[in-house]
């Protein structure tokens, strides 16, 4: 979709500029991270570390009563295993060992996962495509936008949204970009932060 003269669009000579990129892991967890930013949500190891300790005390917790009640053969203390070490055990996994698996399986099931993207920005709309789809949104679909020191999310409802990565733009720069959308976007918001995570 690096063509200007978009067929798709209300006036193929307005287009603004165009964002092309291949939609891999890195990507999909770029706008994952990028979400989790928007909505104000902690993200990233150090926020969990303290989750993972903890997770780790409830399972020293839950050993300890195995312990008690090997030795003294006061089984009543399996209580802590119950209470503690059960728990423990899927926090630990919840929040450490499982959390990579967990994120291959939600981009495995993204329908464009692996698929080239190919965004294209007019005064009217954002058109999207790839091998799989082709949408149209009207600016007003989008309430806000939060600028990220590598790109854009477009944030539609809930939990949902449009990445742009910077380094994906053709047409039109970063700075362009950022001016174009805050005149189309009621709510504008910049994050000195990186969503893209260095590999």
């Amino acid at each position: 979709m690096t063509d200007v003269s978009d067929p798709r669009a209300d006036d193929a000579t307005a287009v603004v500029g165009t964002a092309s990129y291949w939609h891999h892991e890195a990507e999909f967890l770029a706008a994952r991270r990028a979400m989790n930013i928007a909505r104000g949500r902690p993200d990233g190891f150090w926020w969990r570390l303290p989750m993972i300790l903890f997770a780790h005390f409830l399972i020293l917790l839950g050993l300890l009563g195995v312990g008690i009640a090997a030795r003294k053969g006061e089984w009543s203390a399996l209580v802590l295993t119950a209470f503690f070490g059960l728990p423990g055990l899927v926090f630990a996994y919840r929040w450490g060992y499982g959390r990579c698996r967990r994120l291959r399986k939600e981009f495995a099931d993204n329908p464009t996962a692996g698929l080239k993207i190919d965004l294209t920005f007019t005064p009217d709309r954002l058109l999207t495509h790839s091998s799989r789809s082709d949408d149209s949104y009207r600016w007003a679909a989008f309430p806000a936008v939060v600028e990220l020191r590598d790109g854009f999310l477009l944030m539609a409802w809930a939990r949902t949204g449009v990445w742009i990565p910077k380094h994906a733009l053709k047409g039109i720069d970063a700075p362009g970009l950022a001016a174009f959308l805050r005149s189309k976007v009621a709510r504008y918001r910049v994050a000195r932060r990186t969503a893209r995570i260095s590999e």
